[in-house]
């Protein structure tokens, strides 16, 4: 058996929850029919003027299939093949996409397709007139072709390495190999007329060139210096060997290079050599901040590159970073940088270091103090798009640091409504619900309540609601999906970038009701929300065309396949252009309902009970139980039927096998986890005999990582079950508070301190309860057949784990059993794996519960 490696999937698992169903169809499923289905489909692109948009279905078992469709028309739609890059033009009149070397050009208005092969790359014009192709790499001198998308005339330059198109201009810049003692040219190109103007010439050969994002200025590397143009053709120079007189560095990052709207500055990573290790011996020691792992990390990670700030007119430069703080997070755009040492107030067993936390002017390289001590999860905090204000989430609540007053406002301290997630794994400081970013004159810090969404006035300490979510207990979110495909977000966000949001053009928002149904709103102004849609199936995916005219998204439901929409802004008329797995609407794929229980403190809790397929209510059935933390959201995850399934069970395979499955949700009492999940799961799972039809000795348990801790301990605790599966489980919380977790090169105590595992304290504080929590300690009381799963490979939970538990069953004369896979990890990847896994699964509950 072989297997790979795959780090822990984390869940976001948010509190939803609904009742009903949406067909009933009366047709028998056969496993024969699930290679047939798709797993996915995704949106992948919209054209500019909303007419078009390209998506792509997923197969386990095969290559995906990409398709053209047009958002009003129903009745065109065309394979296509999205593996390679591609494009539509700004007019939204053409379409690119290149496959390995052929390039197929659409004129989309008339279906015609034109077919170009020998192209390495392309890209369209600003104004989508011209198409650029280059039939080498850009380390290789090829033949750059310039097309003329109105008469398909064509122009050909030789010799060129590097191309780039200005943003917004009919210009592009190149970088030729030459005949004369410069060997290499930088040269302007109007695309128009193939007007040249040499604008640089040097002996070194060229490897990068970037535009700024305004169009203004741009940037090429050399072997030997940095060089900043604008479009005038004004130079400046950063010689490298200048800059390796005052920074040892290995390498120039030629594609960091980032350039400021005004020129004035230019930010660039340079890597440097890593300390040599013995990869045969690994020192650890007690007085270390960190483990040593977790110290090579930060040292590989954090350390390096190194970001330096280049000032062309001052013709200064500096790294952003020093020895009292060597982590920067730094941003062209703004011009500031926040600095901090995260090894200050360590070790501190959390997530993220706690900090003192400067702000860094990248201009005069001074620096502020923001606050001390603050925990540095990214969920807590945020640089403002200017650079003006540093947003943070202290003692349960917001607070904004303004650079230009030197003031710090407390935005929540006066509100009626909490912004802090109390139902979240952190003991100490809980996390909020959330900041997304600013409106686009930052007049606005954006919050998340619950259910809302909050403007509050920096200066001013007071907010407002936008939308009306508490009332009517739908959560509003701005859809973060928008904001996938633009360039530069994922960079933004990982510097601590706020976005900005301009609520004067249309602003979509998700709609997610405690009952689980789900919708779109559209924001635009101040307090201007207007809901899209809104019903029982989920929706995501969502993209909007340029032109702020349509809306295109995905749709589906545990027992309805994805399907892609469009949607009119204007008018909110709705389009159906894609279904996918349409065969699967003609057979029953099970109903639902939802089911309200209480813990033993009396909080109300939801469950999603699934009926089987055909149901027929004289009849009794087996009922498999579904656990993780708030498994109710399941109802709004689709997977087809299917044997290939990284943990092994797959819901629909049980529904459509005369098996009903519950889906509880679980709230935990800190340092009790594994006894809350008994308290909750024993209470659903009595409430879903209000349904008779369920036999109540046929119940099986089943959970993975953890939810495998759960059901491992769970099994040991009562007979309520017939039988459990617990995949890739902890077993004894003590053994697993003293290992690393090597797939993050971290120790796990701080999991169980404060975060999934919710003990809120120390090993040593509160041994007890480590004890009381596991399963291994009451091996002893084990009554019902328990089957273990690991992968050898499991470098997120140490499979040895599973082996604990196995080794006390088999002792103590315990029925069960343990299947490791060599060569695989906490998810199986391997499909051989995967389709023994199931099997023998699905032969563990058929022999216990039928």
């Amino acid at each position: 058996m072989h297997l790979k490696y795959l780090i822990i999937i984390s869940f976001s698992l948010l509190f939803r929850n609904t009742l009903s169903q949406v067909h009933d169809n009366s047709l028998k499923y056969n496993t024969s029919m699930d290679s047939l289905w798709s797993s996915n489909i995704f949106i992948q692109s919209i054209s500019p003027d909303g007419n078009w948009v390209l998506f792509e279905e997923a197969y386990t078992d095969r290559k995906p299939k990409g398709y053209l469709a047009h958002t009003q028309l129903k009745e065109k739609k065309f394979d296509i093949n999205l593996t390679g890059s591609y494009a539509f033009t700004s007019d939204s009149k053409w379409l690119a996409s290149l496959s390995e070397d052929t390039l197929y050009l659409r004129e989309l208005a008339f279906d015609k397709v034109e077919k170009i092969v020998g192209v390495q790359s392309f890209k369209f014009s600003a104004s989508g007139k011209y198409i650029v192709l280059k039939d080498e790499l850009p380390e290789k001198a090829g033949t750059l072709q310039v097309i003329d998308l109105k008469d398909f005339t064509k122009r050909k330059l030789e010799g060129v390495y590097h191309y780039s198109l200005h943003p917004y201009l009919e210009v592009m810049i190149t970088t030729h190999k030459s005949t004369s003692r410069y060997g290499f040219l930088v040269n302007k190109i109007s695309l128009s007329d193939s007007e040249q103007e040499n604008i640089y010439q040097t002996t070194s050969k060229i490897s990068s060139l970037i535009w700024s994002n305004n169009g203004k200025y741009f940037t090429i590397v050399d072997e030997q210096s940095i060089h900043l143009f604008d479009l005038h053709g004004k130079h400046s120079e950063l010689k490298i060997n200048d800059l390796r007189t005052e920074i040892s560095f290995t390498a120039l990052n030629k594609h960091s290079l980032r350039i400021s709207d005004n020129g004035d500055l230019v930010l660039f990573n340079c890597d440097i050599e890593n300390e040599t290790d013995n990869p045969n011996v690994r020192i650890l020691d007690t007085s270390d901040k960190w483990i040593e792992p977790k110290i090579q990390i930060y040292k590989r990670t954090q350390l390096n590159p190194i970001k330096i700030a280049w000032h062309p007119v001052k013709e200064t430069f500096f790294p952003i970073a020093d020895i009292q703080h060597p982590v920067a997070k730094a941003n062209v755009a703004n011009e500031k940088a926040l600095v901090y040492d995260p090894m200050t107030y360590e070790p501190q067993y959390s997530e993220s270091p706690y900090v003192d936390l400067y702000l860094k002017d990248l201009k005069s390289g001074d620096m502020e103090l923001v606050i001390e001590k603050q925990y540095s999860n990214q969920r807590y905090l945020s640089v403002s798009p200017s650079g003006r204000y540093v947003s943070y989430f202290k003692d349960d609540q917001w607070l904004v640091f303004d650079s230009n007053k030197k003031m710090t406002f407390n935005l929540t301290e006066n509100s009626n409504v909490s912004f802090v997630d109390k139902n979240s794994w952190e003991y100490v400081d809980k996390r909020p619900y959330g900041n997304p970013g600013w409106t686009k004159d930052e007049k606005f810090i954006i919050l998340y309540d619950q259910y809302d969404i909050w403007l509050f006035e920096p200066e001013k300490k007071s907010g407002f609601r936008i939308t009306k979510g508490r009332e009517d207990k739908i959560k509003y979110r701005i859809n973060w999906q928008l904001n996938r495909r633009t360039d530069g977000i994922s960079e933004g966000l990982n510097n601590l970038l706020g976005l900005s949001y301009d609520d004067d053009s249309p602003i979509i928002l998700d709609m997610l009701g405690d009952d689980l149904q789900s919708g779109l709103a559209v924001w635009k102004g101040k307090r201007k929300v207007k809901t899209l849609t809104y019903s029982q199936t989920f929706k995501d995916d969502v993209l909007v065309s340029e032109n702020n005219k349509r809306l295109v998204y995905r749709a589906y439901k545990l027992n309805v396949p994805p399907a892609i929409y469009s949607l009119d802004l204007t008018t909110s008329d709705t389009l159906k252009i894609h279904q996918s797995n349409e065969g699967l609407l003609n057979f029953d794929l099970g109903k639902y309902k939802q089911i309200v229980y209480q813990d033993k403190y009396g909080n109300n809790l939801r469950g999603i009970l699934v009926y089987p397929s055909n149901f027929t209510p004289s009849k009794k059935y087996p009922m498999i139980t579904y656990i993780y933390e708030v498994n109710s959201v399941y109802l709004n995850y689709f997977n087809p039927p299917s044997k290939l399934s990284y943990t092994g069970f797959n819901i629909l395979n049980y529904v459509t096998d005369g098996y009903f499955i519950l889906l509880p949700d679980i709230k935990y009492e800190f340092g009790n986890t594994a006894k809350s999940a008994l308290d909750c799961v024993v209470s659903a799972v009595e409430k879903s005999f209000d349904e008779k039809s369920i036999d109540k000795n046929k119940v099986g348990l089943i959970g993975h990582s953890f939810g495998g801790y759960q059901a491992a301990f769970i099994a040991t605790q009562t007979d309520l079950f017939s039988a459990v599966v617990a995949g890739a489980g902890v077993t004894d919380l003590v053994s697993f508070y003293h290992d690393f977790v090597w797939s993050w090169n971290d120790e796990q105590s701080w999991r169980m301190r404060n975060q999934q595992f919710r003990m809120a304290g120390s090993f040593y504080q509160d041994k007890k309860s480590y004890y009381d929590n596991s399963a291994l300690y009451s091996t002893a009381n084990l009554s019902t057949p328990l089957f273990l799963w690991t992968g050898k490979k499991d470098y997120n939970i140490n499979w040895y784990q599973s082996v604990f538990m196995y080794s006390a069953m088999k002792e103590l004369e315990k029925e069960g059993k343990l299947i490791v896979f060599e060569n695989d990890d906490h998810n199986l990847m391997i499909k051989e794996n995967q389709l023994l896994l199931s099997s023998e699964i699905h032969a563990w509950f058929e022999k216990y519960l039928k």
